[in-house]
């Protein structure tokens, strides 16, 4: 589902663009918070092994995981055990969330775009009543895969691959750093007209496979008078 996929690659993208401004300390903090994210797992574990008939988890591996915790959360302090604890001291919030760090990045122009993608991949009642994948939207309901509503992902997902690739490019400002920007940003733009000029070439297309069955169908009907 390209909704799905833009909207990760969108989260990926402002994290790496945090990541990409800050300092060792907070790419540091980052690497450590792996450690938050088994200690929640190994309590969720702990919580539900038990309807699900698994087994308990190894007392060793979670003392290891305790422990290890334990010495993550003295080193870079209490706030590294909440969610998004890793870049609580770097945005000065004890409590930050995806906003937060979306709005550091400078993508909160991105917000609306961001909820539509999630719309279609969470059980809300705006999933149900809207599909991008639909030409129709009559008919949200959709039974498999969908050859449209590929116009805002596809186009989102090249401006977070743009984004995301030039954080990976030297840092110095060398000639063929330049052209390779130009490259991209000339491809980038290129991608929104491409993308628009084919799904409306599927919707003619469908206008006539429609317009022909209609027609087929009403000769039937009549046939049979």
């Amino acid at each position: 589902m390209p909704t799905a996929r833009w909207r990760t690659l969108h989260e990926v993208t402002c994290v790496a663009m945090i990541l990409d401004d800050g300092s060792e300390a907070l790419a540091e903090r980052y690497l450590a918070y792996e450690i938050v994210e088994a200690k929640k797992g190994l309590g969720q574990y702990q919580q539900c092994h038990t309807r699900l008939g698994y087994a308990p988890f190894a007392k060793r591996a979670s003392a290891r995981i305790e422990k290890d915790y334990a010495v993550a959360i003295r080193r870079y302090g209490k706030e590294l055990g909440d969610d998004y604890g890793w870049v609580a001291a770097h945005l000065g919030n004890l409590k930050p969330n995806f906003s937060n760090i979306k709005d550091t990045a400078g993508r909160e122009m991105m917000r609306s775009h961001y909820k539509m993608a999630s719309h279609n991949v969470h059980a809300s009642t705006k999933g149900i009543a809207y599909r991008l994948g639909s030409l129709d939207y009559r008919y949200a309901v959709i039974a498999g895969a969908s050859n449209v509503g590929f116009v805002e992902p596809g186009q989102n997902l090249a401006l977070s691959l743009l984004q995301i690739t030039m954080r990976l490019l030297p840092t110095s400002w060398t000639l063929d750093k330049t052209a390779q920007l130009m490259a991209l940003n000339k491809l980038h733009d290129r991608i929104p007209r491409t993308l628009m000029q084919a799904e409306r070439a599927i919707a003619r297309d469908e206008k006539k496979i429609c317009k022909a069955a209609t027609a087929r169908h009403v000769k039937r009907s009549r046939a049979k008078r």
